[in-house]
This record gives structure tokens, C-alpha cells and sequence, in this order.
């Protein structure tokens, strides 16, 4: 049944899917639903500091949104009486007799009335400070979530397109126009779930987890229909297969770009940033070139090397330039611009325009290398 959709109604079925799955993983409305039907997670990380007389706990607050408060019991006795809210992480016990084993355990409490599990640790005040800390956890990764539900939502896009595809693919085009969406989109999940990371107000989350769920279907139909076309265009001459092209051009760029500039803002060692974005290189400018039918297998890979060993040096040079990052970032960008339009290239005469074009861009990254580079007169060279 789902076979007798045409290709614009199953592309759009698809990319609804994935959009409405990406809201519900990401919006606060999906977490609100798990935390109403579950407990809230066990306390951890509770550090004991026994002194004499008295012991003084802190604890890693929950990250759940329905937390209410925490409740401390002192042999199986509470001692806060629900006083301790979701924002207190800490508390003090007095008047306890030293070198006495007492039962402690420390429970968090929803606003449905759930209170999650508790271990009993024993504590043991004493003339001679010391600290216990006891179940220790992990707190809220935030690079892992970002991984998680990028990779969830990648993996089902790409299985939906094999669908819109009809399965009519081999390895090749599985790598190569299939998997190109979910590729695509990689650097846009990373971009959107980051951003919504920095946002406290729930419901300012809750309607831009909307806004990158709408925006993420639109784009990802496109690159879906893209694929398509790609693909069809491999069996037969399609009307809009330069414009498939140029999509696939262009959107594999503005990919490119945003890892470029992920990538070389973080803190990662220079190789392993290499070797991420070399590989990211690799891949887009094979899954273009596969896609000119004018040129053969040697000659696509023998491109893809040329375009990966030069762009590697461009880093490498970029890396130890005086400059500043976000200048070696965009100077990368337009050296990987031209190299790409160099790549796919078919003709023997280029066109005066493109010489020109590419020329003009040479001249501005020299001239902006030499211009912010942070040695010479003044710190700079002018």
C-alpha cells in the first residue's frame, strides 16, 4: 500500500516522520510525559563530610523537570520534613553522637507524589573529619545527548529515504545519494540542538523545538526529493537533474562549512580534528563527483585525493598561520569552494568568468591572510 504513494507524497510522508520524532524527542512536552508515568532518577553523587558531632551532605541535583523537593532520613527517620526544595543541594545535621553508625539515604520527590529509589549508606561522625561519597553517577552530558539524538534521527532518515527510493540503490548510491540527506543534516542537528541546550524557559524550549522540527522537514524534503532525482537521473535523463545537482552542490558546501567551523572551535588535538573533517571532506566531494556521469571511477577517486591531500595542507598551513581562527576558517572554506568547482570540472577550456572568479577569490584570501596575520609592524603586516 505505502508503494503506491508517488515520490513527492512519500518524500513528504518521510520527512514528516522524522520531524515529528525530532519534536518529541527534543521538546520539554515528551520529557514532561516520561517524568508523569515514571520515577525520578535515584540521587547521586552524595558526598558526606562527617565532622565531630555533626555531617554535612551535598548531592547532584536531578535534572528532571517534575522534581519538587528531596527528602534526608536519618535511620529511616526524615529530617527535613519536605523543606529541602529542587534547587537546595545540600544539608547539615547536628547533635549526633560521634562514633555512632547512622542510616542515611536521600530521596528526590516529583510534584505527582513519586519519590525515586534510595539506597542506605552509613555514616559515622567523629572527632577526625573525613569524606564518603556514595553512588556516584554521571551528570547530564550534554555532547552525548546531542550525539544520541543526532544519530536516532539519521538512521531512521536514511532508512525512510531508502523507502522513497524504492530500494533501487547498490552500494555505491547507498553511500552516495541515499545516505546524503542524513549526512547533510548532520552539522544542522549539532547547530539547533545546541542552540535549544542554551535555553532555560521551558516554554521558549518548547516553541523552538517547534520552529527546528518545521524547519528540518522543509529542508529535509528538499534533500530527499534530491536524492531522488540523483538517483533516477543515473537510469535515465530527468529534466531537473542540473538542479538536483546544483542542490546537492550547494547544500553539501553549507554542510562542509558549519562542521569546519564546529570542528576548529572546539578543543580537539589538530589530527583528530584533521582527520573528522578530512573524512567529511572525502565524502562530499566523492558523493558529488559520482554523481558526473562523464567521468569514470579513476578519475573520481584520483579528484577526491587530490581535493582531500590539498585541503589537508591548506589546514595544516591555517593551523600555524599568525591568524585568528575565524579568519582560518573562512580562508579554508573558499579554498575548499574552489577546489570542489575545480574537481567537477568536465570541460577542457574553462570559461574566462571562472578564471576570473577563481582569481579574485585568491587574491582576497591572500590579501586577508597578510592583513590579520598577528606578527610584523604593529602586530600586523599593515
Amino acid at each position: 500500500m505505502l508503494d503506491k504513494f508517488t515520490t513527492r507524497t512519500r518524500s513528504l510522508i518521510s520527512a514528516g516522520i522524522t520531524g515529528l520524532l525530532l519534536f518529541l524527542i527534543i521538546s520539554p512536552l515528551s520529557k514532561y510525559f516520561i517524568e508523569f508515568i515514571t520515577l525520578p532518577t535515584e540521587v547521586h553523587n552524595i558526598k558526606v563530610i562527617q565532622k565531630t558531632h555533626e555531617v554535612d551532605i551535598s548531592w547532584s541535583k536531578n535534572t528532571e523537570y517534575s522534581i519538587a523537593s528531596y527528602n534526608v532520613y536519618l535511620d529511616n527517620v526524615i529530617v527535613n520534613k519536605d523543606l529541602l526544595n529542587k534547587d537546595v543541594d545540600n544539608y547539615q545535621i547536628y547533635e549526633l553522637m560521634n562514633n555512632k553508625n547512622y542510616s542515611l539515604r536521600i530521596e528526590a520527590k516529583d510534584i505527582y507524589g513519586k519519590v525515586s529509589k534510595s539506597s542506605i549508606y552509613v555514616i559515622n561522625p567523629s572527632e577526625k573529619n573525613s569524606t564518603n561519597i556514595f553512588n556516584i553517577g554521571s551528570d547530564f552530558n550534554p555532547f552525548n545527548y546531542v550525539i544520541i539524538v543526532t544519530f536516532t534521527i539519521v538512521t531512521l532518515l536514511f532508512i525512510l529515504n531508502l523507502w522513497v527510493l524504492f530500494f533501487k540503490i547498490n552500494f555505491k548510491t547507498a553511500l552516495t545519494i541515499a545516505a546524503f540527506p542524513s549526512i547533510t543534516l548532520i552539522p544542522y542537528f549539532i547547530l539547533s540542538l545546541s542552540l535549544l541546550l542554551t535555553l532555560n524557559n521551558q516554554i521558549t524550549k518548547i516553541v523552538f523545538s517547534l520552529i527546528i522540527a518545521i524547519i528540518y522537514v522543509f529542508i529535509t524534503y528538499l534533500l530527499i526529493l534530491t536524492s531522488n532525482i540523483l538517483n533516477g537521473s543515473l537510469f535515465k535523463k530527468l529534466p531537473l537533474e542540473q538542479a538536483a545537482k546544483a542542490s546537492q552542490f550547494i547544500f553539501g558546501l553549507i554542510s562542509t562549512y558549519l562542521m569546519l567551523i564546529y570542528i576548529f572551535s572546539s578543543n580537539f588535538p589538530l589530527e583528530i580534528k584533521l582527520l573528522i573533517f578530512l573524512t567529511i571532506v572525502t565524502y562530499f566531494t566523492y558523493a558529488s563527483l559520482s554523481t558526473v556521469k562523464s567521468i569514470n571511477e579513476n578519475q573520481i577517486i584520483t579528484r577526491v585525493i587530490a581535493v582531500t591531500l590539498t585541503m589537508g595542507l591548506s589546514i595544516f598551513v591555517m593551523s600555524v598561520w599568525p591568524i585568528e581562527s575565524i579568519y582560518a576558517i573562512l580562508t579554508i572554506a573558499v579554498i575548499y569552494y574552489i577546489l570542489l568547482n575545480v574537481a567537477l570540472e568536465i570541460r577542457i577550456k574553462v570559461g574566462r568568468s571562472l578564471w576570473i572568479e577563481y582569481s579574485v577569490l585568491i587574491f582576497l584570501v591572500v590579501l586577508l591572510l597578510l592583513t590579520n596575520a598577528v606578527w610584523g609592524v604593529r602586530g600586523t603586516i599593515i
